[in-house]
């Protein structure tokens, strides 16, 4: 269910997990809607909507930003999309560790290269 507060109060009242679904897509739609907010193209608006279709999908996986969700977008490009839907706390990207030592720290460096995991939030 997330943390999305009318998701949550629809299950606390209703207790079925099935009616989430139209819920779920009902705000999909509405953030998809609002990309021109954070966007300042054409393609930027498609990059995050694109992001927005394919996170919740790839959540809990390990993806990759060249290529995410089957696409022919390139790394940079995606990759400032998917950190856009970070900044506006959709999802949480999360980096590889590479440390053995506390605290362990993310690699950012080799970012390019590594794969990450989404957290839809």
């Amino acid at each position: 269910m997330g943390g999305m507060p009318e998701v949550i109060n629809h299950y606390a009242k209703f207790k079925d997990i099935t009616a989430l679904a139209e819920l779920f897509d009902s705000l999909l739609t509405s953030y998809s809607d609002d990309v021109e907010k954070y966007a300042d193209s054409t393609n930027q608006i498609q990059l995050i909507r694109q992001g927005i279709n394919t996170s919740f999908k790839e959540a809990g996986k390990r993806i990759t930003f060249e290529g995410f969700g089957n696409s022919g977008y390139r790394l940079r490009d995606m990759s400032e999309a998917l950190r856009t839907l970070e900044k506006a706390f959709l999802i949480q990207l999360i980096y590889p560790q590479t440390g053995v030592t506390l605290p362990l720290l993310p690699d950012l460096k080799k970012n390019q290269d590594c794969r990450f995991w989404i957290r839809v939030l």
